[in-house]
C-alpha cells in the first residue's frame, strides 16, 4: 500500500519540529511503515503514527530527522499551501 498526502510540521516555538500533522486516510492502511518526504531534504524521514482520529481524518506522526525541521507558523502558512 502506498498512501500519498500533504501535512505540516509542528513543534514548540524555537525548537525543532518533532511532529507532522496529516490526514488519517494517508496512513490508515499501513500505520507501521510511514515515511515523510520534506521539500528541501535529500532523504525520506522515518515516522511513527502516534495518534489517529478516523472520525476527523486526522493523524499525528512523530519524526526523527537528521536535519532540523521548522514548524509552520500560523502567520506564515496559508490554506492549500504546499508544505
Amino acid at each position: 500500500y502506498y498512501g500519498l498526502g500533504t501535512g505540516f510540521a509542528v513543534g514548540r516555538s524555537g525548537e525543532a519540529a518533532k511532529y507532522f500533522i496529516t490526514n488519517n486516510h494517508v496512513v490508515e492502511e499501513n500505520p507501521y511503515a510511514v515515511t515523510v518526504t520534506v521539500t528541501d531534504f535529500d532523504h525520506q524521514i522515518a515516522a511513527r503514527v502516534v495518534y489517529q482520529d478516523e472520525a476527523h481524518d486526522l493523524a499525528v506522526l512523530r519524526v526523527s530527522a537528521r536535519k532540523k525541521l521548522y514548524s509552520v507558523h500560523k502567520k506564515n502558512g496559508r490554506e492549500g499551501q504546499t508544505v
